[in-house]
């Protein structure tokens, strides 16, 4: 088998975090699977002479007017390649509106070519760019939960003859199954089973690497400790299956209210129970504060409403609150489980006023 070179999990797990309102929040060691993939497309179904798989970056997707994607401006970045200047090609990227590879990721459909130069989605242009000569070509979409999210290519069969039909065939079920089923088995090992935010354990890696990477930066980060007031008395009055609805109403919100502000940059978790984290790094201290109290006012805000035993539609979430505690990266902590606990203290501070904010930063604890 020849030599694959990949790029580093960070960068895949980084792309892949742009899926996540589909798919949910992904942290998973994807080179393992995409090596895999082509060691088992290239001894198994189709030797070739080179290969390559292709994710896209959904943060450099641009839409026209009419809502169209601008395929010109999606970048496909290599993720991994074996053959012929693969170490070089590691990490680059192409627009989605170039070449045979662009045709398969734009349409989702597999393509099997035979006479390159004369296909009509071929880009001479870019073959040069690369240094590749190709005769024929077999290439199949990546697609997880209905969206295409690159694209597998193998260049030139080794030995004799060209790419079959059955080559084709067998490279795209193998991608279907195989990529398609780890990645979901991923998501779903790695996120809380109730709300779909991270689990605790697997949050604080990724906010290790959030800490690491601003450390890099001299710049800060923000934690939130997220307690729910009064939250017992819902499973008291209505029961845990109307609590457990409002533990996923209020990780919807906390959802799509942080998502849709920071898609790249948040990260947030189930802690457990009644209690969340999330953590939004390189905002402003200002800023920071302003949405902890957007936080608190839009969880009092949530409504349930559900029937009590008089036949009368009532709020179940009447009365409850949220208690915050905001740690800044300027404490001193060692490790990311120690600035946890950091948020969690604060946060127990705030818990003694209720539905309030505790702000730490340079040590000192301040409530807003």
């Amino acid at each position: 088998m020849q030599k694959i070179f990949c790029v580093e999990d960070k960068l895949i797990n980084e792309i892949l975090d742009r899926h996540k309102r589909k798919k949910g929040q992904i942290y998973i060691h994807f080179s393992e699977i995409i090596k895999e993939v082509l060691e088992f497309a290239d001894r198994f179904i189709a030797p070739s002479r080179g290969g390559t798989i292709y994710i896209d970056d959904p943060s450099s997707r641009v839409y026209y007017e009419d809502g169209n994607l601008d395929y010109s401006k999606t970048e496909l970045v290599f993720a991994a390649c074996f053959g012929y200047k693969s170490e070089g090609l590691v990490g680059r990227s192409i627009t989605a509106d170039k070449g045979i590879v662009g045709h398969v990721y734009r349409t989702s459909e597999p393509l099997l070519v035979d006479d390159v130069a004369n296909n009509p989605f071929f880009d001479p242009g870019y073959s040069r760019e690369l240094g590749l000569v190709s005769d024929s070509i077999l290439a199949v979409p990546i697609i997880i939960e209905n969206t295409t999210i690159g694209v597998l290519q193998l260049i030139n069969k080794k030995g004799k003859g060209l790419y079959s039909k059955q080559d084709l065939d067998l490279v795209n079920y193998f991608c279907e199954r195989y990529i398609a089923n780890n990645i979901i088995r991923a998501i779903e090992f790695k996120k809380d089973s109730l709300t779909g935010l991270f689990n605790q354990k697997h949050f604080e890696p990724r906010l290790k690497d959030k800490l690491d990477h601003l450390k890099t930066r001299k710049k800060d980060g923000y934690l939130y400790f997220i307690d729910l007031d009064s939250f017992k008395a819902v499973n008291d009055t209505f029961g845990h299956r109307t609590g457990s609805r409002a533990i996923v109403l209020v990780a919807g919100f906390l959802g799509k209210y942080i998502f849709d502000r920071y898609e790249r940059k948040a990260l947030a978790a189930r802690y457990g129970g009644d209690e969340y984290e999330v953590f939004i790094p390189d905002i402003e201290q200002k800023k920071a504060i302003e949405l902890a109290k957007e936080i608190r006012d839009g969880i009092a805000r949530l409504k349930m409403n559900v029937i009590d035993e008089n036949g009368k539609e009532i709020n179940a979430l009447e009365g409850v609150t949220a208690s915050i505690g905001v740690a800044s990266t300027s404490n001193k902590f060692a490790t990311a489980e120690e600035y946890i606990r950091l948020a969690d203290k604060a946060m127990y501070q705030a818990k003694m006023l209720k539905n309030s904010i505790c702000f730490l930063h340079n040590d000192q604890y301040t409530i807003i």
